[in-house]
């Protein structure tokens, strides 16, 4: 079974929605339609006075309006192409209302790995989702581009071995996806709507019983505000039963919600559970391989047919199994450190030891801004009152000395994972699917990139270092972008 897919980072998980809400939802799948949740990355796109751009404004983004302000890097190369796919479409965009001042939302597929879930890869989609700001007439923009094919010739970084770089035309073909929906009773087996009923019935059945607590039910216990006493309790009685609904709620949202390795688990994630086996974990992805040949889906969205009220439910397991997995050498190599007190990647640790170097190891982390907005306003009068103690000199030779270790220690680590690649697999079993995930060209190739961004990166220090005259020079090096953004 296949579907298209739908950006849902807004929307509540199933286990998230109020328990009747939860309840009312799944006793009424006829009044739905099912989407699949797609796992790309998000882009948005607009005009404003200085004419059309692509954003990435919810990331920290800067509005670009000329693809050649997109600096060429792996990072960059999906929003350069998007935005000279989305830019060849510009006049049928603004026929469907696209002017100054409006924005819309898309999602964009690029390549075969975007993120965790496995695409095909043989055209890169934008798919649209949602009107930001403006009047556009989406549903008509859609119908309009659906299934357009453009292709983008560009300039694009590519790396073979993980330590150096090239720079390579390459072509990449987009088509716009229209989000086919699909009624949801039609998908799901009457057996597990059965299941599901039965399942329901006993949650109902739990939170019409008596919670032990004045009169309350399982239910009333669970909703009453606690700031509200009931007119029939006095005061001081109210203050003596609030406590008691309070203790009692912990159990009751246990009953209801708990994973529960123990026992069983709660009503509502034995229902997800239910739903996740034998609707998520069979749905065949609309852009990605068979199910037999690895592939599988995030999750699905539910949307109600009249009210427009929205959830998903999302396979967490697997998709937080598979990302870690995927993810964990280029984690272990270039997550930035959140705090001095927690350095684990390389790249951590080289940035930590050269910001001790001149005596203000927060530079060296996601604090650094924050750290520098400390010592002034301007990146004048920062860099007159950071203090200085070691001598230049030393810190120059110093800094010279340690990135040239670094680096043989980097290129110690890419000979390792090149060693130890080839076994790199994950059998994970959920229910009554077992999935198995390795690194393979996708997974290699985004890793071997990440590999060489950080041996650029550290020829940049190494240049940068040299050049140096003083110590506000090392400080621009580990933080003038911070600097420049005050």
């Amino acid at each position: 079974m296949r579907f298209e897919q739908v950006i849902s980072e807004g929307i509540t998980h199933v286990e998230d929605l109020a328990v009747h809400d939860f309840i009312d939802a799944l006793r009424n799948f006829d009044q739905y339609e099912i989407s699949e949740k797609v796992d790309g990355s998000n882009i948005r796109f607009g005009i404003d006075n200085h004419g059309f751009y692509t954003t990435r404004e919810t990331k920290g983004g800067e509005r670009v309006h000329d693809v050649e302000e997109y600096a060429v890097q792996f990072s960059t190369t999906f929003q350069r192409s998007a935005h000279l796919a989305l830019e060849a479409v510009l006049p049928i965009m603004e026929k469907y209302g696209l002017s100054t001042g409006d924005q819309v939302e898309a999602e964009v597929l690029f390549g075969k790995l975007p993120n965790a879930v496995p695409y095909s890869g043989e055209t890169n989609q934008i798919i649209f989702l949602r009107v930001i700001t403006g009047e556009v007439e989406l549903d008509q923009l859609k119908e309009s581009l659906d299934g357009e094919t453009i292709t983008i010739n560009l300039e694009a970084p590519y790396t073979l071995d993980g330590k150096s770089v090239r720079i390579i035309p390459e072509e990449h073909i987009w088509t716009f996806a229209k989000t086919p929906t699909y009624d949801a009773n039609d998908i799901i087996d009457g057996d597990i709507l059965e299941r599901v009923n039965d399942e329901l019935d006993q949650l109902e059945k739990y939170l019409a019983e008596p919670s032990g607590v004045w009169k309350f039910s399982n239910a009333e216990a669970l909703a009453i505000p606690l700031n509200r006493r009931p007119p029939e309790l006095d005061v001081e009685d109210w203050k003596h039963i609030k406590q008691k609904v309070k203790a009692v709620r912990d159990e009751i949202k246990s009953h209801i919600y708990a994973r529960g390795a123990e026992s069983r688990p709660g009503f509502v994630s034995g229902i997800k559970e239910t739903l996740l086996n034998h609707l998520v974990r069979q749905i065949q992805s609309a852009f990605g391989p068979e199910i037999e040949d690895g592939g599988w889906i995030e999750g699905v969205v539910f949307k109600h047919k009249d009210t427009g009220s929205m959830f998903k439910i999302i396979d967490k397991d697997m998709f937080t199994l598979a990302k870690d997995f995927m993810w964990q050498v280029r984690k272990d190599l270039s997550e930035k450190p959140t705090s001095v007190h927690k350095i684990e990647s390389f790249i951590g640790k080289v940035l930590h030891g050269l910001a001790s170097a001149i005596g203000h190891p927060e530079l060296g982390t996601t604090q650094a801004k924050r750290y520098l907005k400390k010592h002034g306003d301007t990146p004048v009068d920062i860099l007159a009152k950071l203090d200085h103690t070691s001598n230049f000199h030393e810190v120059k030779q110093y800094w010279m000395e340690y990135i040239n270790s670094k680096e043989e220690q980097l290129m110690g680590e890419l000979d390792k994972y090149n060693d130890e690649k080839g076994s790199k697999v994950l059998h994970v079993k959920l229910g009554n699917h077992t999935r198995t995930f390795k690194y393979d060209e996708e997974i290699d190739a985004r890793t071997l990139q990440v590999f060489t961004m950080l041996f650029n990166q550290l020829e940049n220090f190494k240049k940068g270092t040299n050049k140096a005259e003083d110590h506000d020079d090392l400080v621009k090096l580990l933080a003038g972008r911070q600097l420049s953004t005050l």
